[in-house]
């Protein structure tokens, strides 16, 4: 939501048919329960600590009639619960109650876990009648239930998934900021913030989901035509880049010709990761929704206005660094356009400064070189030994860039927003940062000049006594260079600056 349209705006209900009057959260004295609502992507599955010893003896021998279950449950422990264990394809391990359309990933083998889980589900579900869901609507509904660690709390996570409007939902009124979630003044903006955690949630739980081909139908036609938007367009808002698309398209599609020998739980898992992109691509750009993104650059020349107040102190820092920090704060600009990033696009313009602090770092290390030999072979001056500081100072500051901006420090959409909103100026945007990035190339122009000029001077202190041959020298140093400018702006040089 646009900064500064609060009026109206919405909590998040029970539900997008019916609103109710705020109630209390429930509380079962005898467990000590208390619902606390969570989102998909609060799941901590990746963040957990590794398996260890649970303390137990190890076996000295295997015993016979060795016959277990399963990983997940290898003495049976739950056969006759209702549940049911089932194993991601990654390898994690969660449980499922059919007949109350109840998951979760605690550990129900445990019997104070599976009471708190089975406690908590009959409290969610006394509720559902009160929300008004029609009895149609009931069989698409699947509640999450989670023991957190601070469970002696009584907290309690829980969600609700409708299968049937694809968004997640709590039986009381929920505020956003509890689940860090902005403001929205409208159902349908709403329900886009919501889709991605929908997907979230399948892609967590898949196991045991009815395959949702339409999903598949029109993944094929979304990675088609980002493919194809991509090559023809600039400001393609597809999150992949053609060639990713057509990857993608690939194996989706190896999918249906594999005669449903894929299981549809290895297969909806990477449906629904891909869900979760374009959902929360199509949020930020508000599909479907009133005056969206159409193009990544839609707007870029407004928002470049406001980077570009006057200023004198950026001004002498543009000049000092021969103006090269006006180009990369355009890329830059364009990359943040719209306080929006797309990850492909930003990581090229990464690889390309990498590129050149290498290149930076690499000059500067030669001129440096080439200022000791002369500080060894007597020839020093005031110069050279400028010179060899500024490339000393040009090769740690491009080898600092370097690390600091390395892929793995900022690698995701939400470690680069992160990123530029932490360096961007409040009034010049990322005219700062631009500024930096080109400190390296006006460490090695300076150096190099400095160096040339220490060595004119070299020249010029031996052939002090023959105005003719420091006249030589001059035009030696000083005719090549003028010829290369004219050359270089006659055939058009001056246009592509």
């Amino acid at each position: 939501m646009k900064q500064g349209s609060q009026h109206h705006v919405f909590t998040i209900l029970p539900t997008l048919r019916s609103a109710h009057p705020a109630e209390k959260p429930i509380s079962l004295v005898d467990l000590n329960i208390l619902l606390r609502p969570t989102l998909p992507s609060f799941n901590n599955k990746y963040n957990r600590p590794l398996a260890s010893s649970n303390g137990a003896a190890p076996f000295t021998a295997v015993p016979p009639l060795c016959r277990l279950e399963s990983l997940a449950d290898p003495h049976g422990i739950l056969t006759d619960s209702g549940w049911t264990p089932l194993i991601h394809p990654e390898g994690d391990t969660y449980f499922w109650f059919q007949t109350k359309g109840l998951v979760t990933a605690s550990d129900v083998k445990e019997p104070q876990v599976r009471a708190r889980v089975e406690a908590a589900h009959k409290a969610i579900f006394e509720r559902l009648p009160a929300l008004d869901i029609p009895a149609r609507d009931l069989t698409a509904i699947e509640i999450f239930i989670s023991i957190p660690p601070d469970a002696a709390s009584g907290f309690v996570d829980y969600y609700l998934v409708d299968h049937h409007t694809r968004h997640p939902f709590w039986v009381d009124h929920v505020n956003p900021a509890t689940l860090e979630l902005p403001l929205v003044d409208n159902e349908a903006s709403l329900k886009s913030l919501l889709t991605p955690e929908y997907w979230t949630h399948l892609e967590y739980f898949p196991q045991h989901q009815a395959y949702p081909q339409y999903a598949e139908d029109e993944l094929i036609g979304i990675l088609e035509h980002g493919s194809i938007d991509d090559m023809t367009s600039p400001g393609s808002t597809c999150p992949w880049s053609a060639k990713e698309c057509q990857q993608f398209l690939k194996l989706v599609r190896s999918f249906r010709t594999s005669g449903g020998f894929v299981p549809i739980g290895y297969r909806l898992v990477c449906t629904a990761r891909l869900w979760t992109t374009i959902a929360r691509t199509r949020h930020i750009n508000s599909y479907g929704l009133r005056n969206p993104r159409l193009d990544r650059n839609q707007g870029l020349i407004q928002y470049s206005l406001l980077q570009n107040r006057q200023n004198l102190l950026l001004s002498l820092g543009e000049a000092v660094c021969f103006f090269l920090p006006v180009q990369v704060a355009k890329r830059l600009t364009a990359l943040w356009n719209g306080r929006v990033v797309y990850q492909r696009h930003w990581h090229v313009f990464l690889e390309d400064m990498h590129k050149q602090w290498f290149i930076m770092g690499t000059l500067c290390a030669v001129v440096w070189v080439a200022a000791i030999v002369l500080i060894a072979l007597g020839k020093s001056s005031a110069l050279v030994v400028a010179s060899a500081s500024l490339s000393a100072a040009g090769v740690w500051l491009s080898l600092f860039l370097q690390n600091a901006h390395s892929r793995d420090k900022i690698a995701t959409a939400p470690d680069i927003s992160a990123y530029i909103m932490k360096v961007e100026d409040y009034y010049h945007g990322l005219r700062p940062l631009s500024i930096v990035f080109c400190f390296p190339h006006a460490l090695t122009i300076y150096s190099v000049l400095l160096l040339q000029t220490a060595l004119v001077y070299q020249s010029l202190e031996q052939t002090k006594d023959s105005l003719a041959l420091s006249a030589l020298v001059m035009s030696a140093w000083t005719v090549p260079l003028a010829l290369a400018s004219i050359m270089f702006t006659m055939f058009g040089g001056a246009k592509w600056t």
